[in-house]
């Protein structure tokens, strides 16, 4: 179920290069989506076979059960955008028509020659016509 809904946050939006540079923000949102819609069995259930590690300050179980889960959960996120980036096909297309994806160069911009330069007078020769 979590993977199915990994997959289908990935797919709500058409990542560009720069989103994907930078991972972080990306699984943290999912993990927060993916909290967020657990039910407290779920979570449990998420974790219930690891270990538990020792901490040297006494905090609340509900603290520990919520590190517990994100850090699964931030697991499960990044196995799973890996494996779907690995899959995954590139297109350089900045075309909106999805028909029209062809890169192109028309031939009239081909045959198109460099405007002719103008001219340029230097301070000094301004100077000499004062």
């Amino acid at each position: 179920m979590m993977k199915e809904r990994i997959l289908e946050m990935l797919n709500e939006k058409e990542w560009t290069f720069a989103d994907l540079q930078n991972m972080t923000p990306i699984v943290n949102n999912f993990v927060e989506v993916l909290y967020g819609e657990l039910t407290a069995q779920e979570k449990l259930q998420l974790i219930w076979e690891d270990n538990v590690e020792q901490y040297d300050d006494v905090r609340p179980f509900g603290m520990v059960m919520q590190e517990m889960v994100t850090h699964k959960l931030t697991e499960v996120v990044i196995e799973t955008v890996k494996t779907e980036l690995l899959n995954a096909n590139v297109s350089f297309s900045k075309n909106e028509n999805k028909e029209d994806e062809t890169n192109e160069v028309s031939e009239s911009s081909m045959d198109r020659k460099s405007p002719k330069r103008g001219k340029t007078v230097s301070k000094t020769s301004r100077k000499d016509k004062k």
